[in-house]
């Protein structure tokens, strides 16, 4: 018994050790080469990116144990989406022909295991802007959705959704009637870009210091001017964290923060729950997303295949203190609350939250 014991620690051992080589590793993702049919003239297709982060595009998992690994475009983000255009699209001479400047504001992408299948997600939210006279451009399309693609092994899909992403906002563009310029304001591409990164120059992206107290909404956090600064607190297991002010009677009224910052750490509120946040670039994202996820991904995997093997002691221990997801002040009983974007058309197969979402300040993929 104690050689069966030792030869399977051995085993768990090894196997372990390898699946920490392999997540130090990315996945590269590469968007499709093969032409698109159009049924329209395209001059030329010019990219701008403006996403909070444009160093990854996200999470894929990775290998037996589904490892998470960051997700990286195959090489700087608006070359990577300019090369889609250029080889997807034959462009056109023809006088009739549209010059289109697209603005990429999110493009995300994550993956998530049920039980019988594995989902993979991608969210695009931009801007295609067509060119008028005098090198000026109008406002043709704006899309801010995401696609979902099923299977056992999607990691192959993702760059195929983007793709088709992508073409939608095309499409989009292309259908919109050629008059729409003269309803919409025209402006140069210089000024498209400025325009695209004005939503970055908010005060909470300007300063090092965040101020103490609750954000009652998300603008407040833009602004970073939480308008309470004096507040109580319960926590309860079964409850989570609540939170209270005394109304001009001197009676405790609950509120329902966005968030909240103290001694410049910052906490998003979700269903009673405090979930870690931190800047990165220009955008903020739950705290050790990565390696929370890694740590649970492995519980699932090992107490799969321990159990039955070494007893149910063994696969305890191994997933042990994963309640917790990720590491919070406090935690309610609906841990899962925040584990989950609530997109109403994934229905019940939705992504696990990794960030902020800029436009909203709603947990997104």
């Amino acid at each position: 018994m104690q050689r069966v014991t030792v030869t399977l620690l051995v085993f768990l051992l090894g196997a372990l050790l390898n699946v920490a080589c392999a997540q130090k590793k990315g996945k590269i993702i590469k968007v499709p080469s093969k032409p698109e049919i159009v049924e329209f003239p395209v001059a030329e297709i010019k990219v701008f990116q403006a996403v909070p982060d444009s160093s990854y595009l996200g999470y894929a998992q990775k290998g037996l144990a589904n490892s998470v690994v960051r997700a990286y475009p195959d090489g700087p983000l608006t070359p990577f989406i300019q090369r889609y255009f250029d080889n997807s699209i034959h462009y056109s001479s023809d006088s009739g022909a549209k010059k289109f400047f697209i603005v990429i504001k999110e493009l995300r992408i994550n993956e998530r295991t049920f039980a019988m299948k594995e989902r993979a997600y991608a969210r695009l939210q931009a801007d295609a802007w067509v060119g008028a006279a005098a090198d000026k451009y109008y406002l043709a399309a704006s899309v801010d959705t995401c696609i979902m693609h099923g299977g056992m092994d999607v990691t192959a899909s993702h760059g195929r959704n983007i793709g088709d992403l992508l073409f939608l906002l095309i499409h989009k563009a292309a259908a919109s009637p050629d008059t729409a310029g003269e309803h919409t304001q025209l402006l140069t591409i210089e000024e498209v870009r400025r325009k695209a990164n004005e939503r970055f120059t908010v005060p909470v992206l300007l300063t090092d210091h965040y101020q103490n107290g609750i954000y009652l909404t998300y603008n407040e956090f833009l602004q970073n001017a939480p308008s309470v600064r004096h507040y109580s607190t319960q926590f309860n297991k079964k409850k989570g964290a609540r939170f209270f002010i005394k109304d001009s009677t001197g009676n405790e009224q609950e509120i329902i923060p966005w968030g909240l910052c103290k001694d410049d750490e910052l906490y998003k509120y979700k269903e009673h729950n405090l979930i870690p946040i931190e800047r990165v670039a220009n955008g903020f994202f739950i705290s050790s997303y990565l390696e929370n996820k890694r740590r649970r991904n492995n519980a699932v995997f090992w107490g799969a295949l321990v159990g039955g093997i070494a007893g149910g002691v063994a696969a305890g221990a191994i997933s042990g203190g994963q309640v917790t997801y990720i590491a919070v002040p406090y935690y309610g009983a609906n841990v899962q609350a925040f584990m989950q974007t609530n997109i109403p058309a994934l229905k019940k197969s939705q992504a696990e939250a990794s960030s902020v979402d800029f436009s909203t300040g709603e947990l997104y993929f």
